[in-house]
């Protein structure tokens, strides 16, 4: 008897931090599609990620544009 509850205490721990594990964020990585669309770093916008610095709060009030920027892609005719 004393056997089998220290089992059940065991995997009810076991499913416990199977579930903990479970629920745990994974890794992300960063996509840097505006550095990329504009050729700039994450340093012009980005103190240390992921809070932003004056330009980068300028950036996304202007909702992700930069002014005068002119797109360098070509077209496709779409």
């Amino acid at each position: 008897m004393r056997r089998t509850t220290r089992r059940h205490r065991l995997t009810g721990l076991a499913a416990v931090l199977a579930l903990c594990a479970a629920l745990l964020p994974a890794v992300s990585q960063a996509i840097p599609e505006f550095a990329r669309k504009y050729s700039m770093s994450c340093a012009a916008c980005h103190a240390a990620f992921p809070r932003l610095n004056a330009f980068g709060e300028h950036f996304r009030d202007s909702n992700m544009r930069l002014p005068n920027w002119r797109d360098n892609t070509a077209g496709t005719g779409d």
